[in-house]
């Protein structure tokens, strides 16, 4: 008789568990604060799971080890943390961080008062199971999530093509000269809209004079490309209202550095007579395209320096190969400042000096390029770099003034430091070219004995053939002259503009209407979460 009634006995029991009741619960206030994303058929199932039990004792092990690390894949799958493919992609990266630095992230990542909301759910839920049933109450929170509102969705492309999003959007600013966005959030109207972009940029070209004017002042010209200080690392690090800052006469505050690959940077900013390419036609032979050879044409000579040794070689040899690029390299003396030192840095800035104090030239363009962050994992030693170079650009700008030959001096950032890190990218990694790495600030001055009036600043989105622009027209414009009376805001009036869309091996990003999105090589659109 016993036999018989254990064997209509079911073999699987369901019932509640506090501890992952509380969990699924405690999900859901994270999804609905904005915290984690939240796949609601995922999560139904994923909290069936753990509420069955197998009467077979070393069979109901394994069921629940498995059940738990599912639980926490769905967790982690929930999360905007990287997907495993990133994470695979950037391990040389992640090795490469310090014990420090893994420490510095977690207590980063970590959030407090999230785990003590957590305890609490769960004494709370402890108390309140004599009076209400568990199971059910979480069954209704997971299920309450389909009526929320439209912006607690966070997961934004689903298998019949919509994007979830403030469908409704209808653009009521289009900018001139930008590809207008037209349609909802849909991948189909992504992928159009950066073909529509890539397209349109491909008909674009700057047309440089032919010949200078018979009064034509010469002047140099120098561009400073800083690598990893966008506008997050200035207002984070305090450093936007920096002295150094204020000396310059316009800026174009919503500049894209269109990739988080410093030589792709510095490649799209010598091809900047042209349209933004796609990385793939970026990195085809672009000479035609070329900035330099257009001011070779009107009698420049150019040099350049990367403050890397290896890159004054192999860097070098890679942008002559794929645009016209300086040939002469600016001699060194190798005594870089001491902080650049320890970095095994050169100093560009201090050579250029030393180089200029030897030969005084005149229509001469000079490259330069500096990095901050490379191998620096924290917001200290950053700080430090930062703020050092700002003192000496300071001095940088104070010498090219004592000058006899007047000077158009360029600093374009071309991308950020990637050292605090957001939802969907981690502290550090750059795969994904997001906004927060990308908008910097370009900066130009016009340095002679005469002053300018009042600085300018462009808040349009402008990229590398807005630099372009703005050169060509000091050059037609005779801008050194002393007769010459163009403003700033005649300098800057209808100055090239570029949607903001940045392209790198691993990724493509862009803004649509009032959301950021990316599209990785084995992933579809996605929305990005800063």
């Amino acid at each position: 008789m016993k036999t018989e009634l254990n064997a209509i006995q079911p073999k699987v029991v369901f019932r509640g568990s506090l501890f992952f009741a509380s969990l699924y619960i405690f999900k859901v206030g994270l999804y609905l604060t904005g915290f984690i994303d939240f796949s609601l058929l995922l999560n139904l199932l994923g909290f069936t799971a753990v509420c069955l039990y197998f009467k077979h004792k070393y069979l109901n092990k394994l069921y629940r080890t498995i059940a738990v690390i599912l639980t926490f894949a769905l967790f982690y799958h929930d999360s905007y943390l990287p997907s495993v493919e990133q994470m695979i992609a950037q391990r040389n990266n992640l090795t490469d961080f310090s014990l420090g630095y893994i420490v510095e992230f977690i207590e980063g990542f970590i959030n407090l008062k999230m785990i003590f909301a957590f305890i609490l759910a769960i004494i709370i839920l402890y108390f309140s199971s004599r009076f209400v049933r568990v199971i059910t109450v979480t069954y209704v929170l997971i299920m309450a999530t389909v009526v929320t509102p439209d912006d607690f969705f966070k997961n934004i492309i689903d298998n019949d093509d919509s994007i979830k999003v403030n469908e409704n959007f209808i653009a009521t600013k289009i900018n001139k000269g930008l590809v207008e966005q037209r349609g909802n959030f849909t991948k189909t109207n992504l992928q159009r809209y950066l073909e529509t972009f890539y397209e349109k940029e491909s008909e674009r070209k700057i047309d440089f004079p032919t010949h200078l004017r018979k009064n034509f002042k010469p002047f140099n010209i120098v561009v400073l490309q800083v690598n990893s200080m966008s506008n997050k690392d200035l207002y984070v690090h305090n450093a936007k209202e920096h002295a150094v800052l204020k000396r310059f006469d316009i800026y174009l505050s919503d500049f894209n550095s269109a990739t988080t690959d410093k030589n792709e940077a510095t490649l799209r900013l010598f091809d900047a007579v042209c349209g933004q390419k796609s990385r793939d036609e970026l990195l085809k032979d672009n000479k035609n395209c070329s900035l330099f050879r257009a001011l070779e044409k009107l009698g420049y000579s150019g040099q350049y320096l990367f403050d890397r040794k290896e890159d004054n070689l192999k860097v070098a040899k890679f942008l002559q190969e794929k645009t016209v690029f300086p040939l002469a390299k600016i001699e060194t003396k190798e005594k870089p400042n001491q902080l650049l030192s320890t970095l095994n840095r050169i100093d560009v800035m201090y050579e250029y000096i030393e180089a200029q104090r030897l030969e005084h030239n005149n229509q001469m363009f000079s490259f330069l390029r500096t990095t901050l962050a490379d191998n620096v994992r924290g917001e200290t030693e950053y700080d430090l770099i930062l703020k050092n170079f700002l003192l000496n650009l300071d001095k940088f700008v104070d010498y090219l003034s004592g000058l006899p030959n007047d000077t158009l001096f360029v600093l374009i950032p071309a991308d950020g430091s990637a050292l605090q890190g957001d939802r969907t990218q981690l502290k550090g990694v750059k795969e994904i070219p997001s906004h927060t790495l990308t908008n910097v600030t370009a900066m130009v001055k016009f340095i002679s004995h005469k002053q300018r009036a009042s600085a300018i600043n462009v808040t349009s989105p402008t990229s590398y053939m807005g630099i372009a622009h703005l050169i060509k027209r000091a050059i037609d414009g005779n801008i050194f002259y002393e007769d010459n009376v163009m403003s700033n805001l005649a300098l800057t009036e209808d100055l090239s503009q570029t949607s903001p869309v940045s392209e790198n091996e691993q990724a493509v990003f862009l803004k649509f209407k009032d959301r950021f999105f990316y599209k990785s090589a084995s992933e579809g659109w996605t929305q990005y979460t800063e």
